[in-house]
């Protein structure tokens, strides 16, 4: 192979790699994740079950504005995001 196939090999690689990044950008809706991150809001929630077992996992559900919500998650990452938000407001 010449220097000038591998160059325009690069090319195409690159061209289809930022096609398939803007493509990921559009349909994850980007705009809503980032206006969700920016106007957070504090509300009550309840654990519902422990698994200890499954890497100390959680389950939960809360409430906004009448609207039931839930989901499963780490300790270790509930714990990182809080002291996170703990070092953020200055505490």
């Amino acid at each position: 192979m010449r220097i000038n196939d591998y160059f325009w090999s690069i090319i195409i690689w690159l061209l289809f790699t930022m096609l398939f990044f803007i493509i990921g950008c559009v349909s994850s809706d980007l705009q809503k994740y980032y206006r969700l991150a920016s106007n957070e809001a504090v509300t009550m929630g309840t654990v519902v079950r422990k698994h200890p077992e499954n890497h100390f996992a959680v389950e939960y559900i809360y409430e906004v504005d009448g609207h039931g919500f839930g989901g499963i998650s780490f300790v270790r990452d509930i714990v990182t995001r809080r002291l996170k938000r703990w070092k953020w407001e200055g505490r």
